[in-house]
């Protein structure tokens, strides 16, 4: 599933806050100076959970309502099959979503008391060998959305903000005759090359952030992949086995 040409806006870096404090970085939607409407946009991580005993993804939140109808909503989804279908797994809004009490003046940056961690039930997915996680706003004119320290049960938390290594493609290892799915910054578009092992290419597609890509036609065995755009670069290796 792709969102590319949806109207929701996009997630930015934000580096005059982060999670508790603790940093000055995180994800920002700006609903404060961006009229989404109604539409949504998402930001994507991946994991491969095969060797991880776990329940529960964490992470950090912080919102402030604009008051009457012009309030955001969080939702986090979850996708095994390189999202064509997605599952719910949270969704907050307006005073549930709240951190502190509606602000009208100016565009809210959340102090270190004005943090939350908010928790979706994972259980259903343990063992997956490949899992895609959304975290959506829909966006109606309201204020800041903030996420930061997002984590499975304290183990190593991913970075999903724009510009600070949020490209990634998986699931890796993945079966012949199956789909790549390419993580980033929603409404981004990037190449895709893939290599043999001789460095000839045999892949090159545009593709869009939360987009999957066919290798029907790429046999089993090791690769090497660059993913790129104006701004950023991705280079690593892909290796495609045999379908169970």
């Amino acid at each position: 599933m792709s969102d590319a040409g949806s109207t929701g806006g996009n997630w930015t870096l934000s580096t005059r806050a982060g999670g508790y404090g603790n940093s000055s970085n995180s994800a920002l939607f700006d609903n404060y100076n961006y009229d989404a409407q109604g539409s949504w946009s998402s930001i994507y991580a991946g994991w491969d959970l095969t060797n991880l005993d776990w329940n529960f993804l964490n992470f950090d939140v912080a919102y402030s309502r604009y008051g009457g109808q012009y309030s955001d909503t969080l939702e986090v989804l979850s996708s095994t099959d390189c999202g064509s279908t997605w599952q719910l797994l949270y969704r907050k809004g307006g005073d549930e979503l709240a951190t502190v009490p509606s602000i009208t003046d100016s565009l809210f940056i959340p102090e270190a008391t004005q943090w939350r961690t908010d928790s979706a039930d994972m259980s259903a997915f343990e063992g997956e060998n490949s899992i895609i996680i959304a975290f959506r706003n829909i966006g109606h004119w309201g204020q800041g959305l903030y996420i930061d320290n997002i984590m499975l049960n304290g183990s190593t938390g991913v970075e999903l903000l724009p510009g600070k290594n949020h490209l990634s493609l998986f699931p890796n290892p993945v079966e012949s005759g199956t789909k790549i799915f390419i993580s980033g910054q929603n409404g981004s578009t990037y190449t895709l090359i893939i290599f043999d092992a001789n460095g000839k290419q045999i892949m090159l597609t545009p593709v869009a952030a939360g987009q999957s890509v066919s290798i029907d036609n790429i046999a089993p065995g090791n690769y090497f992949y660059k993913i790129f755009s104006d701004q950023y670069i991705l280079n690593g290796k892909l290796i495609v086995v045999n379908p169970r």
